[in-house]
């Protein structure tokens, strides 16, 4: 597979480690909770998707190397228990922390199985979302990217 689906593959990976304990606040770790592609009235909370890519290349480092920028879409779901405003951005938020727990953990995205780093670094830019008529009662919301840097000689 490519170089970006090794990543999309690895970044749900990691996703898929939220689980409910120690620091996480949610459980995600169900097969059906990290989804490919955007979903608009999610059938199941917790949820989380990753849709979209887009690359950027520069120079990179070093001579015959590029530096690729790959940005992915992040669009998740979680349960509320006070449907006023400041409990959906809580909620909200408790998502953003699990989320950046889980990806700061590998900021690399090392794979022990290959043996390899797919990436130099990522990062996280998440926003919460409340215009409390999104959906129905009881769903907190949260968007934005995930921002994952590699080197890579050109083909």
């Amino acid at each position: 597979p490519s170089r970006q689906r090794q990543i999309l593959d690895r970044l749900i990976a990691l996703l898929q480690g939220i689980n409910g304990s120690g620091s996480y606040t949610y459980d995600l770790s169900g097969s059906d909770q990290i989804v490919r592609g955007r979903i608009v009235e999610p059938t199941r909370i917790p949820l989380i998707c990753i849709y979209g890519a887009r690359e950027s290349s520069t120079d990179g480092p070093s001579m015959g190397r590029l530096q690729r920028e790959l940005t992915v879409g992040v669009l998740g779901f979680v349960a509320t228990t006070s449907d006023d405003g400041s409990g959906r951005v809580n909620a909200a938020l408790d998502l953003v922390g699990d989320i950046r727990t889980a990806i700061e953990a590998n900021r690399t995205l090392y794979d022990s199985g290959a043996g390899n780093a797919l990436a130099t670094n990522t990062d996280t830019e998440l926003l919460t979302i409340d215009d409390g008529s999104e959906f129905s009662s009881g769903v907190a919301m949260l968007e934005g990217s995930i921002v994952v840097t590699y080197n890579e000689r050109p083909s």
